[in-house]
């Protein structure tokens, strides 16, 4: 900049800081304005906070950073790693996040920051604090690979663009298909860093907006590594991976619920804790689950019920499947959970959340459950006389193939979980007698 016209601008500068901050005879930001413009020499820790420039019609601007507001509070770094030293700054492209409160949105890659490492050995973090929670926003996206975020915390999702609107369901501007996806790992490798991966390290919890269909994890390309000992859960997937090399392990304590989907590529897929992949067929690679661990799935019908569909099973004898009943299952349904093409082991305990549904366990050729019923279940539940004859009949319903009302009182019937339970209820079928009208 010219001398004289530097020292215009000085001058310029000191009197609206005079007359705002002093004064305060106008509606200043007071967003941290720096008052050096234009000057090479100025050291960069001296320049703090936001900007303002005049750019000349049709001249080309490179950006190299895009931050939520509430992101960029938790970029402060060195340069080099994170810093709470009196010289730190925030952002100037610096490539990772340590969440250690409230945050509503992150976007992190080297389409945003300019100092995102390709260096494999060195990895670009998220953190996220336990405690500190990204929610009522757009989530985390990743745009390159590389990247490890580690959570202890929450994220949470509805993805909402507040730039445009207030729908829960809104893309992040520009990228279709991204709506309400808690975690999302675009997988970008295009600026040098092909072996980078998409590591997940979690201790928290994510889920999709409970409210409404979502995603949790989502890896669009990549390869992708995923640890879980908290909670992962999501209305339309918990986990959906596109393509790559990936592996999952679910570790003791760790609970992954919802469908898994994984369109191309090959996975190796380890539980060690609770899968419950309800009742939609989800897509898992290899699968290997340990002892001590379950696979939970919900039966609705004879056609809608949880199934993984894998390139191979490993299944412990030490391990469980628990099925949740969520409606009337007739004796003898076979249901085939783990969907393998060839032999696999049964797990030693398979469990039912129904007082009148069982299932036995055949491992010849994938993992299929046959649901079986006593014929006299809902008699033998009875306590007293005046439900033995209601319970009695509602057997005979049940062997009989049930429609109308009667399909509708075992639906719900099904889905009770102890004798006394299903007492309770039958004990209501008994007519309230007029004795006047009996005597009549």
């Amino acid at each position: 900049m010219d001398a004289t016209v530097f020292s215009n601008v000085q001058t310029y500068l000191q009197g609206w800081q005079t007359s705002t901050l002093i004064g305060g005879t106008f509606p200043w930001t007071e967003l941290g304005y720096t008052y050096y413009w234009g000057q090479s020499s100025t050291a960069l820790s001296s320049i703090q906070g936001l900007s303002e420039f005049i750019i000349l019609g049709s001249t080309a601007v490179k950006i190299i950073g895009i931050y939520s507001p509430q992101s960029y509070y938790y970029t402060k770094n060195d340069g080099t790693t994170f810093s709470v030293a009196i010289d730190a700054q925030h952002g100037n492209g610096f490539a990772s996040f340590n969440i250690t409160a409230n945050c509503d949105t992150i976007w992190a890659g080297n389409a945003f920051q300019s100092e995102a490492s390709t260096d494999t050995s060195k990895p670009n973090q998220i953190d996220i604090a336990s405690g500190a929670t990204i929610s009522g926003g757009q989530g985390i996206l990743v745009w390159s690979t590389n990247y490890t975020v580690t959570n202890a915390g929450t994220i949470s999702g509805a993805t909402v663009n507040k730039l445009k609107d207030s729908n829960p369901n809104s893309a992040r501007p520009g990228m279709s298909g991204t709506a309400n996806v808690a975690l999302l790992f675009l997988g970008d490798t295009s600026k040098g860093d092909p072996g980078g991966k998409n590591i997940l390290i979690n201790s928290g919890n994510i889920s999709s907006n409970p409210t409404g269909a979502g995603t949790a994890v989502e890896a669009d390309a990549g390869n992708t590594e995923i640890t879980n000992s908290g909670t992962i859960s999501g209305n339309t997937y918990a986990i959906y991976l596109a393509t790559g090399t990936n592996t999952i392990t679910n570790n003791a304590g760790g609970t992954i619920t919802g469908p898994i989907e994984i369109f191309a590529g090959t996975t190796t897929f380890t539980n060690n804790g609770t899968l419950d992949i309800g009742a939609v067929a989800s897509d898992g690679g290899a699968y290997t689950q340990n002892a001590g661990s379950t696979l939970k799935l919900t039966a609705n019908s004879a056609t809608t019920y949880g199934k993984l569909t894998v390139s191979s099973a490993t299944l412990s004898t030490g391990s469980e499947v628990y099925v949740t009943v969520g409606g009337y299952i007739a004796n003898g349904t076979p249901f085939t959970v783990v969907d393998v093409g060839g032999p696999v082991t049964v797990p030693g305990t398979i469990s039912s959340s129904s007082y009148a549904v069982g299932f036995t366990a055949d491992g010849t050729k994938d993992l299929i459950l046959t649901a079986s019923r006593a014929g006299n279940a809902y008699a033998q539940a009875s306590t007293n006389g005046n439900t033995d004859a209601a319970g009695t009949s509602l057997d005979q319903a049940a062997a009989n193939g049930p429609t109308g009302d009667m399909l509708t009182v075992l639906n719900t019937l099904d889905r009770m979980g102890s004798a006394a339970e299903v007492s309770n209820a039958i004990e209501t079928m008994t007519p309230d007698v007029s004795s006047g009208a009996a005597e009549g």
